[in-house]
């Protein structure tokens, strides 16, 4: 179970990444795929949840012009409400976060 403080921003960044992914990036192609892992570990200070999103066989992911809503989402309310360590890989074959 993940207490509300940080089930709220992290359903916030799932639900934007979700978005995005049906309407720019891969689930918005037919052959396009979306793989999403998540664990929980131990870490010095406690619990550690931590998840992987790979979108697949999409459009490849651009560079933004501009910083979205999404990008905001995930550097500024995520991080800094979650302390998370969030990294963005535009590749070839579709976002990675």
């Amino acid at each position: 179970m993940l207490p509300s403080e940080l089930a709220v921003p992290v359903g916030m960044a799932l639900h934007e990444l979700t978005t995005n992914a049906l309407r720019h990036g891969a689930l918005a192609h037919a052959e396009g795929r979306l793989q999403v892992a998540w664990w929980v570990e131990e870490g010095p200070a406690g619990r550690v949840f931590g998840w992987h999103w790979n979108e697949h066989d999409g459009p490849p992911a651009a560079h933004p012009t501009r910083e979205g809503f999404g990008r905001n989402l995930l550097d500024k309310v995520l991080a800094a409400q979650t302390g998370a360590d969030v990294d963005v890989a535009f590749a070839p074959d579709g976002l990675g976060v």
